[in-house]
C-alpha cells in the first residue's frame, strides 16, 4: 500500500484514500417566520390568564403564542395593540377619522390634494411633539391601508354655479321659462326654440388630482374664481327641424 507521501500532488488531490473523510458543513434550517400569530390569539390568551386563571405557559401553548410575548403583555411591559417598528404618526382611530374627513370634503366640493393631506398630518404630528417629516412614503402606506380612498383628477365647479344650484332658484327658472314660452306663443312651436352653446379653450392651469372615495370618476372641486377662456365657436340649432309643419 502506497503511503500518502509517495503519491504525486495530482494523485493526492483526486485519489485520496477512502479512510480520509471530509466533514460537510451543517446547513441550518431557515428560521420560522417572525410573529406567526395574530392579534386575536394574544387577546384570547390574555383573557385566559386574567379572567380564567390560566398560567402563562398553559395559555401560550393553548393559543399558539410565544410565552415571553404573552408574559410582557400580562406584566404591562407592552401596551395592548402595540406593533413593532417606528412610532405611528396617527393611531388607527385617527386615521379612520381622517378618511371620513376626506370623504366629507369631497362630497361638498372641497376635496383635498395629496399635498394638503400631508400638510394637515404634519400639523397633527407637530402638536404631538414628534420631530418628524411626513413624506410621500407615509401617504403611500396610508392609502394602501385604506383602499376606500383614491386620487382622481378634480373637475372644476365655479362657485357662482354652486350658489345658483339651489332648489328654489332652479324652480324659479322653470317657472320663468314656462311663462316666457306661454307669453310668446312658443309652447307648440319647438322649431322656433334654439339651443345655443359655445366651445373654447380654457386658460386655467390643469386640474390637480384630489383625494376622493374609490369609485368616483369625477370629483367636483369648487373654485372661487375661474379665468377667462378663449371662445372659438358659437352654435345655435333648433330643437326640431325647421321644415316641419305646425
Amino acid at each position: 500500500m502506497l503511503q500518502l507521501g509517495q503519491l504525486s500532488l495530482k494523485e493526492r488531490t483526486f485519489c485520496a484514500p477512502s479512510s480520509l473523510h471530509v466533514n460537510t458543513a451543517h446547513v441550518g434550517t431557515r428560521p420560522p417566520k417572525y410573529r406567526c400569530w395574530r392579534q386575536n390569539q394574544i387577546d384570547l390568551a390574555c383573557d385566559a390568564v386574567v379572567k380564567r386563571s390560566f398560567t402563562v405557559r398553559r395559555a401560550a401553548e393553548q393559543y399558539g403564542v410565544p410565552r415571553s410575548t404573552l408574559h410582557d403583555r400580562i406584566a404591562g411591559k407592552v401596551l395592548p395593540g402595540s406593533t413593532n417598528g417606528p412610532l405611528k404618526y396617527l393611531s388607527s382611530l385617527e386615521e379612520e377619522e381622517l378618511v371620513q374627513f376626506l370623504h366629507s370634503c369631497a362630497d361638498i366640493g372641497y376635496a383635498k390634494t395629496r399635498q394638503q393631506v400631508l400638510l394637515l398630518v404634519q400639523q397633527i404630528v407637530k402638536k404631538k411633539g414628534l420631530n418628524v417629516k411626513v413624506t410621500n412614503g407615509w401617504w403611500e402606506s396610508f392609502r394602501s391601508r385604506h383602499e376606500q380612498i383614491s386620487l382622481r383628477t378634480g373637475e372644476r365647479l365655479p362657485y357662482v354655479r354652486v350658489q345658483s344650484s339651489t332648489p328654489r332658484i332652479i324652480s324659479n327658472y322653470f317657472d320663468l321659462l314656462y311663462d316666457t314660452l306661454s307669453s310668446n306663443n312658443l309652447l307648440e312651436k319647438p322649431c322656433l326654440i334654439f339651443n345655443v352653446d359655445e366651445t373654447g379653450m380654457p386658460l386655467d392651469p390643469p386640474a390637480l388630482k384630489v383625494v376622493a372615495p374609490r369609485g368616483v370618476k369625477h370629483s367636483q372641486v369648487v373654485q372661487v374664481a375661474i379665468r377667462a377662456r378663449l371662445l372659438l365657436l358659437v352654435a345655435a340649432v333648433p330643437l326640431v327641424s325647421p321644415c316641419h309643419q305646425w
